[in-house]
């Protein structure tokens, strides 16, 4: 007789569930397949029925006959978990999780797979806290900038030295610990001129100081990491600038801004303007 077509019958059965890697995160690709065929060699065995894994680490089929099955988790051809003992009935929906975290998996690895295992483990949760670190160190750096915008350079200062110390090689947390250092270091200069005591005094040159030492480090942190930021640089070179300068002290301010100038030649303009500016200054 000639061949029919089969139809999904409502006699058949579905399944669902979720697949979770020895390290307690979703098996991203990946079959689940089933089969009652529990004679033969497990390399030998067929399987009528794959569903795929996805990158949440789901999956789920339907059209499956009523039985009694065992349902694999395979990666490629390798099979890498299973439950044995899975009734399908009509109608049924059935949840079937697999988690490798169990200890029954755990105990069946191999010293070199739990070894691995280890490794992973350690360097995921080290990626995960240094990621929690810089969100934490941004939020930081954000609440500098405005702190020190509105003036409050001391709040600045504190929270920039607490994350220059938590990540030392980060050059924007010298910069904007500089940028602290500077504004109470010109805040201390207008107090004491508008007083009628010298700017110059030993306390104000100690905070200009400071400052400058603050943006040196970034400039040297910037140009010793993987991949230097021009920007960075000039930025950083810019303010050294205005930190000499504000002191007097015209020929490094100088040479702060030609570094500015050749770090980044499209702001040159600016940075010569930002020279000019000092040298006329100090000529006064």
């Amino acid at each position: 007789g000639m061949a029919r077509p089969v139809m999904a019958q409502t006699g058949t059965a579905s399944i669902h569930g979720h697949v979770q890697n020895p390290a307690g995160q979703p098996l991203t690709s990946g079959d689940i397949k089933l089969t009652t065929d529990r004679t033969s060699q497990p390399n030998d065995r067929k399987f009528p029925y794959d569903f795929t894994i996805d990158a949440n680490g789901d999956y789920k089929g339907s059209g499956i006959a009523p039985g009694n099955y065992v349902v694999v988790v395979f990666q490629g051809a390798k099979s890498i978990d299973f439950n044995d003992n899975v009734t399908l009935a009509a109608g049924d929906d059935k949840q079937v999780d697999f988690d490798m975290t169990r200890k029954e998996y755990i105990d069946k690895m191999t010293p070199e797979e739990r070894k691995q295992l280890e490794e992973y483990k350690k360097k995921n949760a080290e990626a995960m806290s240094a990621n929690a670190q810089i969100k934490n160190l941004n939020a930081e750096l954000i609440q500098a900038r405005t702190d020190t915008k509105a003036g409050n350079y001391d709040e600045a200062i504190k929270l920039m030295t607490t994350a220059t110390a938590a990540k030392p090689d980060e050059p924007i947390l010298w910069l904007a610990l500089g940028d602290a250092q500077l504004g109470a270091a010109d805040a201390a200069a207008k107090a004491a001129r508008a007083a009628g005591t010298s700017p110059t005094d030993p306390a104000i040159t100690q905070k200009y100081n400071d400052a400058a030492a603050s943006y040196k480090k970034g400039v040297d942190l910037n140009a010793a990491s993987k991949k230097p930021n021009p920007e960075t640089a000039a930025v950083a070179y810019n303010q050294l600038g205005q930190a000499y300068g504000k002191q007097g002290d015209a020929k490094d301010a100088s040479d702060a801004y030609e570094a500015a100038a050749k770090a980044l030649p499209a702001n040159a303009g600016m940075y010569y303007y930002n020279e000019a500016a000092t040298l006329y200054n100090a000529g006064k």
